[in-house]
């Protein structure tokens, strides 16, 4: 059998380089059908299923591809990296833990894991990269999208009670943007990290060859759990 590729640092990013991919691969194919069937103004979890759906068919379809070229390539990681989404599970349990812990009953929009043979400690060798959904915009009634993008989002990553993406370095956060503007959706999600004492976030950017995804970057400070966590922020446009 083929041995893997020569590869031997680096294999957080490449993973989380090919995660968000599939995760604006699947962002795009949404804003698409939902413009088209009407269903861009859902709830959350509506949207997350939507979602799921959507970048499922997307990490299938490349694995497949993958495997199909011809000349067949050389044996790689990516090969053994399952790029489709977990839905909805609970918290994976931390080495770090010595007894189950309240954060291990939540459970994050979505998780995405692999095996690092290069760990050491093979308690730690599963590497999960964890995202939350939120939507974005004009307030309905008393839920405030853009106060509750960063106390019911943002906050999970940080907070003990959750503490999304515990033992690793980085995660996402996905924003549906039903309403409002870019730039005023930010000033108000930046005030609302600016009170919580997070670090603030710079203003997303157009990602390129897009028309309805943004990205923006910025890097927490967390107890308990590895830190600094670099949270990336995507938010597509619903509207």
């Amino acid at each position: 059998m083929a041995g893997l590729d020569a590869v031997s640092i680096n294999l957080w990013p490449s993973f989380v380089e090919k995660v968000q991919d599939v995760v604006r691969a699947g962002l795009e194919r949404l804003a698409v059908d939902a413009g088209k069937n009407g269903f861009g103004a859902c709830c959350e979890n509506d949207l997350n299923r939507e979602l799921f759906f959507r970048m499922r068919r997307i990490a299938a379809n490349r694995h497949k591809l993958l495997l199909s070229l011809s000349p067949c390539p050389a044996l790689c990681r990516e090969h053994t990296w399952n790029l489709v989404p977990v839905n909805e599970a609970n918290n994976q349990p931390s080495p770090d833990d010595p007894e189950r812990t309240p954060r291990e009953n939540k459970r994050p929009d979505f998780q995405w894991s692999f095996q690092d043979d290069q760990a050491v400690d093979l308690d730690r060798a599963t590497r999960t990269y964890v995202v939350e959904c939120k939507r974005l915009g004009q307030a309905i009634g008393t839920w405030i999208f853009n106060m509750n993008y960063v106390a019911q989002g943002v906050r999970r990553y940080i907070d003990k009670s959750h503490l999304y993406g515990k033992d690793d370095i980085g995660g996402c956060m996905i924003g549906y943007i039903q309403s409002m503007d870019v730039e005023t959706i930010w000033t108000e999600v930046d005030q609302q990290l600016n009170m919580a004492g997070y670090e603030r976030l710079p203003k997303p950017s157009p990602f390129p060859g897009s028309s309805v995804l943004h990205f923006a970057s910025h890097d927490l400070t967390r107890l308990d759990s590895s830190s600094p966590f670099q949270l990336n922020h995507v938010w597509v446009d619903l509207r």
